[in-house]
């Protein structure tokens, strides 16, 4: 007869006819009883000891199991995290590759743009001790230049009747009025002299028909008016004109018109 043992620790054989027959049971400690849970005697006890080395064996392998699972496991997870790491670490590196270029090209415009921008100032150097020469030289003959000349209508009183740079007209010219702009090579009061030519001659009896004195600053981007002139008591006569500026015996400005 072939005796079997439950997961429980019963201790059972099966009969011919298919029946069950019951004839005790093994404790977790070793101890055998019989069917109606009585410990067995000696001899059943050796019985007994015959079957204690399948449970150890069975839990053995459940160990060997589990942690062969678990060491499946953690390997598995650090074979992906390496992996994840080594991809990581080619992107880094590539991207840094791509920044070296990146920041080498930008290195290379900076150092351009300095070599340029270090020409453009020596450039800028020799300009301004040119202009600087050239004002100085300048200046013993005129103390500015003349970029333009324009000219508004005003009354005897000195009230304008137009905006610099408007139409004149015969009919209503009353005194002519000039605004001066220029680009000072000096700084200071100087006496201008203005000769006013139209049809009939020098306008005003003399050689001249005003004299003014005006300051005059150093740099571009200046202006200056100038005094009315006309006739209270008379009208323009129509014609060409040309409008003057001197200086000393050096004429630096000159603007025709025509009424």
């Amino acid at each position: 007869m072939k005796f079997n043992i439950s997961h429980e620790g019963v201790i059972y054989a099966t009969n011919p006819d298919g029946t069950v027959t019951k004839y005790g049971r093994i404790g977790s400690d070793g101890q055998l009883t019989d069917a109606f849970g009585r410990p067995v005697t000696a001899s059943g006890v050796k019985a007994s000891a015959r079957r204690r080395p399948v449970w150890g064996y069975w839990l053995v392998i459940l160990l060997l199991l589990l942690a062969g699972g678990i060491g499946t496991y953690v390997f598995m997870r650090q074979t992906e995290e390496k992996d994840s790491l080594a991809a990581e670490l080619r992107d880094a590196r590539a991207k840094a590759g791509t920044d070296a270029g990146i920041l080498k090209n930008k290195e290379q415009l900076i150092e351009k743009l300095q070599k340029e921008l270090e020409t453009i100032n020596r450039s800028r150097f020799e300009a301004e001790k040119n202009l600087n020469e050239i004002s100085a030289q300048a200046s013993a003959v005129t103390p500015l230049l003349v970029s333009g000349i324009e000219f508004r209508n005003m009354n005897r009183y000195g009230k304008p009747l137009g905006n610099f740079g408007a139409q004149l007209k015969l009919s209503t010219l009353s005194f002519l009025q000039a605004r001066i702009s220029y680009y000072g090579l000096t700084t200071g009061m100087k006496t201008f002299r203005v000769r006013i030519v139209g049809p009939e001659g020098v306008m005003g009896g003399g050689e001249w028909s005003f004299v003014a004195e005006r300051p005059v600053e150093s740099g571009a981007g200046h202006e200056f008016n100038l005094s009315g002139f006309g006739y209270p008591d008379r009208q323009w006569p129509a014609g060409h004109y040309r409008y003057e500026l001197w200086y000393g015996k050096s004429l630096i400005g000159l603007r025709r018109f025509t009424l």
